[in-house]
């Protein structure tokens, strides 16, 4: 057996796709979901547990599940071979490509430097002041060892040197952005020099570069990034990932921090559903990648403007995405930020990520800070922030709830208010930084189908699905009731097999439908069985036959239609070249047709 079809066999997709979307049942062995590779709200991602297929039908992405880590993990087939044949205990035995041969060296380049600082900061002599500092901050060995937490020591080349010792080339350390070319003269030197180093990591816990924070206070800057490599896309990248995504599960929600070491001091007590942005403002990429997990996103950024900026930023990004949001607020005399109430207090913190607050109470507190509601242009501020923010809200009770919060605030009938809203423009925000651009952009929204178009892909997913359909609807639907096209070819293949002696006694009729299609035409496949399978979850048999009669009278009309259409583009076209005659003959044909 390859090792594509042994991986296949040993892997369930729905059991797959559910570690990455949160996945409810759609009738016997199927499920849906809200789709992760586009916005909305009213779930149309379906898998099938029967079929081992998936489709979204609002962006029309689908296929098997293969197709859907490639989609998922941004990468191509080799790569998701290996990622699959890793959690299905399957050897693979080369992998085909140059690009995939250098990722598996740059990564292994990471690992070795994340091993190389881990053993400075545990034994090094050099070490004392890093680990003098993480005493200070409560950060305890076993800390240390979840996050491989190190150290880069003072020295010029330390690091580069070992490496070279080890067979790693010069070009892996620079373009893995762990050496710096000497300004003067040839060589190399540490990019990292005397900073506690914390590894980032991808979703699966690859490391993939590092953060290096200063130990003395005269260094500049405070953090030091990898710059952005193969590996590392600082917009596809939330740090912890890898150690929160089973905590984000079972609490059904992420808290998201702004400093790597928040996540750290968050664990330490005890909260581990925690992620950090590293100081920025979220991206496309990072909230579809906690939507793998959940849709409920707490924020938790410091107060000040950098701070509030960055967080309404990634609000309403992730408002745009569909994500139920909420906020932590700190207290004052609590500290800035997570790492200094940890320090504090850690049963504070925990509190305080049990505690959250509805996001128009964060925009309310910040909103009234320091104004003067007495003064009118303090008043129109207030009014000129809230009032588009509560208009972004589209639960119409929740709406009115924090638009009478408001006209109570600011003294003003909520109707006046209610008035404006009207007037507000909703914001639209929009990050097409990194691969989640591209994916967007790629899988618009298509075109809404006509209703004879529904019920014809219908009609075929039924033959396909249920046998003792097939008779009948073979009889009802003829070729001539199908437009020329994909849908027409797929239907006369999937006749063609129905009437002749079944090859197989092993293998479903969907199974051999699918060995004797094309590529293309296996995707529609799985569009119209899944369309099949989903109405035979829905609606009894029995009712489902009763509609055959409706639905082939819709596709009649829908051909006479047609019909009608081109008699009149014929007419009109006669009527440009003055054939009299012709004009005629086309009118009494269209009469007729009435």
């Amino acid at each position: 057996m390859e090792a594509k079809e042994e991986i296949k066999s040993r892997i369930d997709l729905a059991d797959m796709i559910g570690e990455y979307v949160q996945l409810k049942p759609a009738g016997t062995h199927a499920f849906k979901a809200l789709c992760p590779f586009h916005s909305e709200k009213t779930p149309s991602f379906h898998v099938s547990r029967d079929k081992q297929i998936w489709r979204c039908f609002g962006c029309g992405v689908g296929g098997d599940v293969f197709s859907f880590v490639m989609q998922m993990e941004g990468v191509d087939f080799p790569e998701a071979l290996r990622i699959l044949g890793k959690k299905a205990g399957v050897e693979i035995q080369r992998y085909d490509t140059s690009e995939a041969n250098e990722k598996a060296r740059a990564q292994r380049v990471q690992s070795f430097a994340a091993a190389y600082y881990h053993k400075m900061l545990l034994e090094s002599p050099k070490a004392v002041s890093a680990r003098a500092y993480m005493e200070r901050r409560g950060i305890t060995s076993e800390l240390v060892e979840k996050f491989q937490l190190g150290f880069a020591p003072d020295e010029w080349d330390a690091f580069v040197t070992l490496a070279k010792s080890r067979g790693i080339s010069d070009h892996d350390l620079s373009s893995g952005g762990l050496s710096l070319a000497k300004k003067s003269g040839s060589g190399f030197i540490d990019r990292f020099r005397n900073r506690l180093m914390i590894p980032l990591s991808d979703v699966h816990g690859n490391i993939v570069g590092f953060t290096g924070r200063v130990l003395n206070p005269d260094d500049q800057p405070k953090y030091m990034n990898s710059p952005e490599t193969s590996l590392y896309k600082k917009s596809a990248i939330l740090y912890g990932i890898h150690l929160a995504k089973q905590a984000i599960r079972r609490e059904n929600a992420v808290i998201i921090v702004e400093g790597n070491l928040d996540v750290v001091a968050s664990h330490k007590a005890g909260i581990e559903h925690v992620v950090a942005s590293s100081g920025t403002a979220l991206t496309e990429l990072q909230i579809q990648l906690m939507k793998r997990f959940t849709t409920k996103l707490i924020f938790c950024f410091d107060a000040d403007a950098a701070g509030f900026a960055a967080a309404q930023r990634g609000i309403q990004l992730a408002q745009k995405f569909g994500c139920d949001v909420s906020v932590v607020l700190i207290p004052e005399d609590a500290g800035k930020d997570p790492d200094d109430v940890v320090q504090k207090s850690p049963q504070m913190w925990r509190e305080l990520a049990r505690n959250t607050v509805p996001i128009m109470e964060y925009y309310f507190s910040h909103a009234l800070r320091g104004k003067d509601l007495m003064k009118v242009d303090d008043k129109r501020a207030v009014g000129k922030f809230l009032l588009p923010e509560i208009c972004r809200l589209t639960d119409v009770v929740e709406r009115e709830h924090w638009l009478q919060k408001l006209g109570t605030v600011l003294h003003i009938e909520t109707d006046v208010l209610r008035n404006e809203i009207g007037k507000s423009d909703r914001v639209e925000i929009v990050d097409r930084g990194g691969r989640g651009g591209v994916v967007i952009s790629h899988y618009q929204t298509k075109r809404k189908k006509m209703r004879s178009e529904l019920v014809l892909e219908e009609l075929v997913g039924l033959f396909i699905e249920v046998p003792e359909f097939r008779e009948e609807i073979k009889k009802i639907l003829t070729e001539a009731l199908i437009p020329d096209g994909n849908l027409k070819t797929l239907y006369r293949s999937a006749v063609d097999l129905y009437t002749q002696p079944q090859s197989s006694a092993t293998q479903s009729f969907f199974e051999q439908l699918r060995l004797a299609l094309s590529q293309e035409l296996q995707l529609l496949l799985d569009e119209v069985a899944l369309i099949g399978e989903q109405a035979t979850t829905t609606t009894a048999l029995t009712d489902l036959r009763k509609q055959f009669v409706t639905m082939i009278d819709v596709l009649r009309q829908a051909v006479h239609d047609d019909e009608r259409r081109v008699l009149l583009s014929s007419i009109r076209q006669a009527e440009a070249a003055g054939d009299v005659g012709r004009v005629g003959e086309l009118m009494r044909q269209l009469h007729e047709s009435r």
